[in-house]
């Protein structure tokens, strides 16, 4: 069986082994609130952070001309590669029930909240999301962003694995 490991920006390496990997973090975006609020109440760390009105960066810390006009925070969720996406998302989604009135308030405040999908896979692959999940999304009035990646990758290690 071929394994094949992706080293991601952050350090960590996903395996894939069947049809599909994926990844997954929660994003917010919000036009004035400082990250750190998001942080303390939700009791995540972010990956990434900035509030609004702040001097702009690359990743690489180089400043960059004028000012983020929103605050961003996102914090990925570590999954289970042997679990399915749709799993993986309703266990996330229990960690953010308590926090159902500042997820309210956020958004009434015009905050977005959503969910970021990683899709990487080099054929046809697929998930089901159904209706008690989509519900549970809904409730809670978070999106979801797909971001599906295909073909070779560049980062892909092959690695033999025994049967």
């Amino acid at each position: 069986m071929t394994v094949r490991l992706y080293p991601m920006a952050s350090g960590r390496i996903i395996k894939i082994v069947g049809q599909f990997r994926y990844t997954l973090a929660l994003r917010l975006r919000h036009p004035i609130i400082d990250p750190a609020e998001i942080t303390r109440e939700l009791a995540l760390d972010p990956e990434h952070n900035w509030k609004a009105g702040q001097p702009r960066f690359t990743p690489r810390g180089d400043p960059l001309p004028g000012v983020y006009r929103n605050s961003y925070w996102i914090s990925p969720i570590i999954v289970n590669q042997d679990s399915t996406l749709s799993h993986s998302i309703a266990d996330a989604l229990k960690l953010l029930k308590p926090h159902k009135s500042f997820l309210e308030a956020f958004r009434r405040s015009g905050g977005s909240i959503g969910y970021f999908i990683g899709w990487f896979s080099e054929r046809n692959s697929g998930a089901l999301l159904d209706w008690a999940l989509l519900k549970s999304l809904s409730e809670l009035q978070i999106d979801l962003e797909l971001d599906f990646y295909g073909g070779p990758d560049r980062n892909v290690i092959d690695a033999e694995q025994p049967q």
